[in-house]
């Protein structure tokens, strides 16, 4: 221990410390103490720090205005201004209050917490009403749980669910309980969804039961796509392919090179393949036993400009990285 001022009281084993502080440890794994005022009971070995306090282990940096550390029992609180930093993934994570137990590889954060995702040009922010995370017992596998209230916000995509798990071994983040996407212009929804990550950016995306995806054409129309199932492909973060597998419906608007709204095309085709530029539906193929019919728009009804279980979301979409907390 390295400190500008050090006070020593000799019966109940407390070093007081003021000023910047240093403590190193000597064990095998390593770890670092920083802070600018506090203590610590040299005879059970639980100490609190404050001011500028952090604490740094091998993967993992945990900071915030007041910290209390047990070394004995490896756990660690911090109240205020709480950030925990986990080098390895490039994720920190946010909050009023944290625990972290070293013995289990679990920690939590509660109190208007946010979870941070670093990629290479860009970040993603995620709110949820308490994260946790959790590693296993090898150390190879993280985990971390968004639970109740999850909202995210990327630059490029925006996201709305009641749960969510993202696991470090296979970079996939599964949204649980009304989870909504929105990639650009698309509106997507499902049962279930499932996001993968490559090289730190978007990859792939599993729209599991009850797919939809919605476009807006304009303020009265929207481009739908529905199936069973569907496979979606990034190429540099953009949504560029989908492959929808059964019971394959979409609804797609139709314009004249003037740009007026001419007609509307209704498809039903077990499978099909959408491909997307520039965030919008460029090409619709129907592999199989396709039955389409193209309609002018004066001559379209309510029930062909919607299918069934059509919803709009935008007034859930975050639209900052501020919104992520309403």
């Amino acid at each position: 221990m390295n400190a500008d001022t050090l006070k020593y009281n000799t019966t109940t084993k407390t070093a007081y410390f003021f000023g910047p502080t240093t403590i190193k440890s000597t064990s095998k794994e390593g770890g670092f103490i920083y802070c600018e005022n506090g203590w610590y009971n040299t005879q059970t070995e639980k100490s609190v720090f404050g001011k500028n306090a952090y604490l740094l282990s091998k993967e993992n940096k945990l900071q915030g205005d007041s910290i209390f550390y047990d070394r004995v029992e490896g756990i660690g609180k911090a109240w205020k201004n709480v950030f925990i930093t986990d080098t390895l993934q490039k994720v920190i994570i946010a909050g009023a209050y944290a625990y972290m137990n070293e013995m289990k590889n679990t920690s939590f954060v509660t109190g208007k917490c946010s979870l941070i995702k670093i990629f290479e040009r860009d970040s993603m922010f995620m709110h949820a009403d308490t994260l946790y995370a959790k590693q296993d017992s090898l150390k190879k596998n993280k985990q971390y749980f968004a639970f109740h209230h999850v909202k995210i916000f990327k630059n490029d995509l925006q996201g709305s669910c009641d749960s969510l798990v993202y696991s470090s071994v296979d970079s996939i983040i599964s949204f649980y309980k009304a989870p909504i996407l929105w990639s650009d212009k698309n509106q997507l929804t499902a049962n279930f969804i499932k996001l993968q990550l490559k090289n730190n950016q978007l990859y792939k995306m599993y729209l599991e039961e009850n797919s939809f995806i919605v476009a807006q054409e304009d303020t009265l129309h929207f481009n739908q796509i529905k199936g069973r199932d569907m496979i979606g492909n990034f190429v540099e973060n953009k949504l560029s392919t989908i492959n929808v597998s059964g019971n394959g419906q979409t609804i797609y608007f139709i314009r004249n090179k003037k740009q007026q709204l001419t007609g509307v095309n209704k498809a039903d085709c077990s499978d099909m393949n959408i491909y997307i530029s520039d965030s919008k539906v460029r090409k619709i193929a129907l592999k199989s036993q396709p039955d389409a019919v193209l309609l002018p728009i004066r001559d379209a009804v309510d029930s062909d400009l919607k299918l069934r279980d059509f919803n709009w979301y935008d007034q859930l979409r975050p639209k900052s990285k501020e919104d992520i907390y309403k």
